[in-house]
Order: C-alpha cells, then sequence, then structure tokens
C-alpha cells in the first residue's frame, strides 16, 4: 500500500515556528512504500513505468523513438481516460512534436541531449498553450478563447526539448468557483476518478495531472498549487508532486487564483523526474515579477545535483504531530507515519519530535472561518479579469460574466452563442479527437491558417425532419431568408467577408445549397476524391468534403490542397485516378466553356413561374452559354426523375438512418474522450438536456429511426440496390447517351441526383429574385469530372460577373 507524508514541514533550527499565514516555504510530497522496507522494482525496461532516464536510454539504444512513446499514451488515454477522466485534451500536433524529436535525435542534433527531448508532458488546463488546444480551467466559459501566446513553462519546457502530450483535467477554476463541487470535478470532463481506488478522493485541484501520471498515462505532468492543489493530489494518486517557492517558476500564462500564493511545479512518478522537470521550467521572465526575487534561489547547476542516495543525513526535520481538532488520522496513516519517522533516523536525519506551530489550528481553518476566503477573492476577481482582458479572443471577459455565463446555462456549461442556435450538438462537447481530420492536415501542409469552426444544422440536418435547416442563423443577404444547410455556416461566412474560404461537407446538397443561397462558389467533390477521416459521419457511401469561396479559382486552390489519397479513408484510393497530373488550377480557362456539351432537363427542373427573376435569369444565362461556345442539348430527361427526388420512394432515406448509425457509432469510439459513445447515448443525452437541444420542439425522429436498425439487411440492401440502378437508368445514362460534359440545373435542386450517385458538383451565383435572395446555377458531371466542371464554372463566372456583397436586408 502507498501512502504519503503529509504531516511534517522542512524546519529550521528552533524548536517552534511562527510561519505567515501563507508561506513560500517550498514543500515536497512523497510517495513511498508502507512496509518494512523499501521497495524493490525490477530494472527490466517497460515503458509503462519508465523514468526519463529510462526513456532516454531506451532513445539512445533505439529500443524506442518518441512517436512510438506518444503513441502508446495516447492509447492508454483512449483506453483508460473515458474512466479516469485525468486528460481533457490531446494535442493535435504531438505525434509531430514527436516526428520532430526524432528526426532531431538521428541527426545528433545539439538539442536531442537536452534532459526532456522527446518527453511527452502534460500541462493542466489552466496553463496557457498557443496551440490547437484550448486552455479553460475546466470551464466551458473560456472555450474557444484564444491565449496570445504559449505561458512561460510552456516555452521553457519546449526549449528543453519536451512534446507537450495534452491539456489535464483539474478541478473547475481551481477549485475556487464553489466549495460544494468534489474534488477533480470540471464541466468540460466530469469526475476525475483516482487510479488506485475509483471511489476515493483523487483531490484537486491538480487532480488530471495526478491521475495521468499515476495511470501511465503520461510519464510527467504539471500542476499548480495555491493551496495544496499540487501536494493534496500528488498524496491521493501515489505520485510525486513538488511545490516550488512562490516566484521561483514564472505565473504567466497561467490562469491565476491568486498572484501572491500561486505556483506552479512538476508531478511525476519519481523525485528524480520532477526535479528534472523542475530544472527545465525555472528561472527569471520578465513578465512575472515574482521570478526577479526568487531566482537567487537556483542553484548553479541546477537541482539534479541534489539526488543524492543519503540526502538525509545531517538534515534538521520537524515533526508536527497535533494538527487540530478537525483532522483525524486512521490506524493505518499512523502506523505507516510511524515507521518512515523511524526511517528518517535511520538515514541519518535529526528529527524535532512533537514540534508546534503558533496559531496552527487557526491558519488550518482560515478558508472555513472567512478570515482569508476575503482576500483570496479579491485577488482571484483581480487577477481574473487581468488575465481574461488579455486574451485574443474570448466568450467573457471578466468574472462578472463567468458567473452570468454559469446563470444562464446551469445544466450544461455551455458557449453562450452555442446555446442560443443551437446549431451544433451539446452532446459532443467537450470530446477529444484523436488527430486533425485527413483534409484539416492537407490543409496545414498547404501552409493555410486554421482561423476557427463554422457553424452548421445540427448533425448536418440529420436529427430530425422538424428542425429549420440552420436554426436561426441569417442569410447575409435577406436576414428572414433561408440560408440552406448544412454547411450553412461556412457559406454565410465566406459571403460576408468574415473569411475568405472556408470547408463544408455534404452528404444530399449541403454544400450546394448554401453555396446557391448565400451567393457564393461551393465545389462538391466526387466522393472519395477528399478524405472523410475525421469528419463526423452520416454516409460513408455518400459524404464528401468540399471547398467554399466567393470565386471559383479560390476554390479550386482549396480543392488542389485537400484532394488526394488518405489511408485512413479507402474511398480515397480512387483519388489518384482522378486527379490530373499538375492539379486542378490549370483548369481555370477563360473561354473554358467553349465546345462543352452541356444538359438542360427542363422538367422539373426548369419549372418556374413565367416572367419571374429566375425565369428571366436563367433564360440569360443559357443564351451566355452559348455564346461562349457551348453546345447545349435541351429538353433531356432523366429517366426516374420523380422518385430520385424523393428519397422515401428512392430507397435513400433507407440506406441513410442504416449508415450513419453504423458510421456515428464508430466515429465517437474512436474519440480519445467524449460524453457520449454510440447513437444511443446521443438520443438519451438529447432526453436529458431536452431544453437545451430543443427536443419539444425539434425532435429527434430521425436518430429514432437510424436507431431501430440493426445493420445493412435485406432491406437496406435492396434500397442500395436500387439507388446504383436509378443513377445508372438515370444521370449516367443521360450523360453518357448524350455525350454530355456537364448537365445544367438552376440553385441546387438536383442535389440528391448528385448525391445517390457520388457525382461532383459546382454551383456558381447566378442572380438574386425580386426580394435580394441570392440563387446558382449549378453543373454536375460523372464522376472525375472535376477538370471539365471546373472549366465550365469559371468560364461561366468571367462571363457573367454575377456576385455582389450582401446588404444584410431585413
Amino acid at each position: 500500500m502507498f501512502l504519503c507524508v503529509c504531516c511534517y514541514i522542512l524546519a529550521t533550527n528552533s524548536s517552534k515556528l511562527n510561519i505567515p499565514i501563507f508561506s513560500s516555504l517550498p514543500l515536497i510530497i512523497l510517495a513511498v512504500y508502507s512496509s518494512g522496507s523499501p521497495a524493490t522494482e525490477s530494472r527490466e525496461f517497460s515503458v509503462k513505468e519508465a523514468t526519463i532516464e529510462d526513456l532516454q536510454l531506451a532513445f539512445k539504444q533505439n529500443q524506442l523513438t518518441s512517436r512510438q512513446l506518444v503513441e502508446m499514451y495516447i492509447r492508454e488515454i483512449g483506453r483508460l481516460n473515458p474512466l479516469l477522466r485525468g486528460v481533457i485534451e490531446v494535442n493535435p500536433d504531438a505525434i509531430n512534436q514527436a516526428d520532430k524529436a526524432d528526426q532531431e535525435r538521428k541527426a545528433k542534433a545539439p538539442r536531442s541531449q537536452l534532459g526532456l527531448h522527446g518527453i511527452p508532458i502534460l500541462v493542466k488546463d489552466n496553463i496557457a498553450t498557443k496551440d490547437k488546444m484550448n486552455t479553460t480551467a475546466g470551464s466551458f466559459a473560456l472555450l474557444g478563447s484564444v491565449v496570445p501566446q504559449d505561458a512561460f513553462v510552456v516555452t521553457k519546457l519546449l526549449e528543453a526539448g519536451a512534446i507537450i502530450l495534452g491539456k489535464a483535467s483539474m478541478s473547475e477554476w481551481a477549485h475556487f468557483r464553489t466549495f460544494k463541487s468534489p474534488n477533480g470535478w470540471c464541466a468540460r470532463t466530469g469526475q476525475g476518478k483516482n487510479p488506485y481506488v475509483l471511489s476515493a478522493d483523487p483531490c484537486g485541484s491538480s487532480s488530471g495531472s495526478a491521475i495521468s501520471v499515476a495511470a501511465n498515462m503520461v510519464a510527467v505532468s504539471l500542476g499548480t498549487d495555491t493551496d495544496a492543489s499540487i501536494l493534496c493530489p500528488s498524496g491521493s494518486n501515489s505520485v510525486v508532486g513538488i511545490k516550488p517557492t512562490v516566484g521561483l517558476i514564472s505565473r504567466d500564462g497561467v490562469i491565476p487564483v491568486s498572484p501572491r500564493l500561486d505556483t506552479v511545479g512538476p508531478i511525476s512518478k519519481t523525485v528524480a523526474d520532477t526535479v528534472y522537470v523542475l530544472d527545465a521550467i525555472v528561472g527569471f521572465d520578465a513578465k512575472d515579477e515574482a521570478t526577479r526575487e526568487a531566482s537567487k534561489y537556483i542553484p548553479p547547476g541546477g537541482y539534479k545535483q541534489f539526488l543524492k542516495p543519503h540526502g538525509l543525513q545531517g538534515k534538521r526535520l520537524g515533526i508536527v504531530r497535533n494538527l487540530g481538532s478537525n483532522f483525524t488520522i486512521s490506524s493505518e496513516v499512523t502506523e505507516a507515519f510511524e515507521h518512515h519517522v523511524r526511517t528518517l533516523r535511520q538515514q541519518g536525519a535529526i528529527l524535532l519530535d512533537n514540534f508546534e506551530i503558533n496559531n496552527l489550528e487557526a491558519i488550518l481553518n482560515s478558508i472555513a472561518n472567512g478570515e482569508t476566503l476575503a482576500i483570496l477573492a479579491a485577488e482571484f476577481k483581480q487577477a481574473l479579469n487581468a488575465y481574461l482582458q488579455e486574451l485574443v479572443t474570448s466568450p467573457v471577459r471578466s468574472l462578472a460574466d463567468v458567473i452570468a455565463f454559469n446563470k444562464m446555462f446551469p445544466e450544461l456549461n455551455c458557449k453562450a452563442w452555442a446555446a442560443k442556435y443551437h446549431s451544433c450538438s451539446f452532446a459532443l462537447l467537450g470530446s477529444v479527437v484523436a488527430r486533425d481530420a485527413g483534409v484539416v492536415m492537407k490543409l496545414r501542409k498547404a501552409g493555410a491558417i486554421i482561423m476557427g469552426k463554422a457553424s452548421l444544422s445540427e448533425w448536418a440536418d440529420f436529427r430530425s425532419l422538424q428542425a429549420p435547416m440552420v436554426s436561426v442563423l441569417e442569410n447575409p443577404y435577406v436576414l428572414s431568408a433561408d440560408p440552406c444547410g448544412s454547411s450553412s455556416g461556412p457559406a454565410i461566412s465566406v459571403a460576408a467577408n468574415l473569411v475568405a474560404v472556408s470547408l463544408g461537407t455534404e452528404t444530399d446538397g449541403s454544400i450546394l445549397c448554401p453555396s446557391s443561397s448565400n451567393s457564393v462558389v461551393g465545389i462538391k467533390p466526387t466522393v472519395g476524391l477528399t478524405s472523410r477521416a475525421g469528419v463526423i459521419p452520416v454516409s460513408p457511401r455518400q459524404d464528401t468534403i468540399g471547398p467554399i469561396c466567393r470565386t471559383v479559382a479560390d476554390a479550386v486552390y482549396v480543392l488542389d490542397a485537400v484532394a488526394g489519397v488518405d489511408y485512413k479513408d479507402p474511398a480515397t484510393k480512387a483519388a489518384p485516378y482522378y486527379i490530373p497530373y499538375g492539379g486542378y488550377k490549370q483548369f481555370l480557362k477563360l473561354y473554358g466553356l467553349k465546345g462543352k456539351r452541356l444538359g438542360i432537363v427542363r422538367n422539373p427542373f426548369f419549372n418556374f413561374d413565367k416572367g419571374s427573376a429566375l425565369t428571366q435569369a436563367f433564360n440569360y444565362h443559357l443564351q451566355t452559354l452559348r455564346q461562349q461556345g457551348a453546345v447545349l442539348v435541351d429538353y433531356l430527361e432523366i429517366a426516374n426523375i420523380d422518385v430520385i427526388l424523393n428519397a422515401t420512394a428512392s430507397g435513400e432515406a433507407t440506406a441513410l438512418v442504416a449508415e450513419f448509425k453504423l458510421a456515428l457509432n464508430a466515429y465517437v469510439k474512436e474519440l480519445v474522450a467524449s460524453p457520449v459513445r454510440s447513437l444511443a447515448e446521443v438520443i438519451a443525452f438529447n432526453e436529458k438536456f431536452s431544453d437545451i437541444e430543443k427536443i419539444e420542439e425539434f425532435g429527434q425522429d430521425i436518430f429514432l429511426a437510424a436507431q431501430a436498425t440493426n445493420g445493412i439487411g435485406n432491406t437496406e440492401k435492396a434500397a442500395l440496390l436500387n439507388l446504383a440502378k436509378l443513377s445508372r437508368d438515370g444521370f449516367e445514362k443521360a450523360m453518357t447517351v448524350n455525350k454530355l460534359d456537364a448537365l445544367v440545373t438552376p440553385r441546387s435542386d438536383i442535389a440528391p441526383v448528385l448525391a445517390i450517385g457520388g457525382f461532383p458538383g459546382i454551383n456558381v451565383p447566378a442572380g438574386y429574385d425580386t426580394e435580394g435572395v441570392p440563387f446558382g446555377i449549378n453543373f454536375g458531371g460523372l464522376r472525375g469530372t472535376e477538370p471539365k466542371l471546373i472549366e465550365i464554372a469559371y468560364g461561366f463566372e468571367q462571363a457573367t460577373m454575377i456576385r455582389k456583397p450582401p446588404s444584410f436586408q431585413p
């Protein structure tokens, strides 16, 4: 049984001490063995219980790479974190950082000799990282906030060669929100669990940092301490924690409680490992004035020189036995402690027993009786307000904002704008993905900056037939008009000049429709041309990812960046057969319409009222296409078009609900952490939080229909066969028999035709109705015909130049 020495203070020469209420004495919690002799361990190499020295030796002997180590920890997080909830986010860049470390080690770069080089570290969620992770102190109120830079301690870790593996969970707001919440609880992850006894108190507030180290989800971590927030969880989870002298380590970039008391410190499984990390992060920081004085404490040569086997020899240690009436110690702890007292003497320490500290009981009860709470509360308000004001972006800018946020969302601490518009589901809020989506990786590789996440119709408009296409998001041209969905947010943001380019997804019309309705260009690629790995799915058979931009050229530049093979999406194996050598931008030709054969299906796509704006516009556009050299094959028909456009009659609805359940269950099971692990749990979540999820108003009938399915049975197989036949005898036959390069249709009405066959389409702005609401023109083709569609779409765009900025009319 492992226990902790938690009843002693490093003493001076006097028999009594008068210690100020908040002394800056450094304290260390040790994991110690309670039997009669020290524990002996096999020195056989084991990744799980390895120390930093073990890991560095394994690196040098080519027994281990940093990538393998990071992948092992990510697997352990995936396996254990749903139970222990010690990790709040995994760094999407951790693998890349590991690869860089391996390359440096292979090249024998000087940096590879650093003590923490290639070692993964978790940092507490109140320590800022300027990367793809959030810094929230465990609260949804700060989810989505953007910090100005890495915390100083993170910079020091990176300079020492460490890999930032992720963020550790914590008691929300460093347990300074309420006395009522249990240790280790925060809104984003729920209740952290002690890995030794799940029902035992993991303590806090650096609970996740200690839990993760104890459970071998990471070797070392960083915590913070205002009043026992490193010491207590270290003691409760059988790990080593160092609470340094206040000011020895910079607090810059750490969400504060009290600048007078706050400190940052390492947590690991051994004293040596914590000391190696301590050496890396101590030092002066011009942004934290407290470090100016404390730097004089750092010994030349650092702290590792004091890792001496006989370090107890001659040390004077005070033993405080009476901790006051509010503290009781079990007989087991007492017995273990007495054994450790004897061990200290045997190792040469001089013990001053029955030591007393003046007013100790008052000191230990100071929070409860209110003597220091008022001081801490005042410091917290000032420090937190200053921190929030310095954030680049944040949903809250003051303690008052945080309080208002919590009152507004008592059931779920969620972002205010998300609850107001309920555009996305709360069920996955706080989930942790294992890696960037395949298309995001490609964007980063191309040098793009991921600015943020666009809103969408919840669950890609696949939760309920009763829900509006995009809730209350508004069309930037006519605010009362339908912006369409589900990629409404990407289209709105591009149309309103909030961003230049965006990505959307489409299962059936979800790129083409919002592009048409918001006067932007949308490309729905051939299914499999762009990877869906990392995308919340509806149907692997129909889902695709595509760009939404203001011009055809911009959309093509993005398509060039995101198209291609991704081994995590088998559908992309065919992509190389479709992607032309040199990419797609070569098809941005001013006279791309010349010689193209374009089909016109009047019924049902051109059934407009005579004299309407749509009729006039498309008569003009057809004339323009002819003038630009296109050959129009008019009055064509698509066999069974009425059936194709009816999702129930065609079998599309039957296939989609079954595919959705299978695909979604697979997706959520692969998440590193998630509040839900199946469609059934999403449904239960929505019922539990029916008010926020608007179940009474919008229901979840599609979800329920999907949950009622049982895989791909005879009914689903028949539906899939029918869809294939409808595509083959309808669109494909019309295209091949008439030797067409594309089919031209207004708006996005042809979306189901393209969806069921995985065919591509490009929607280009085509005009505005009498109310000012935009509409587009769509060019659809057979699989892999993006080059021809780009020539056609670009030629039309350049000949018409219809798009204009939004007017934001009511």
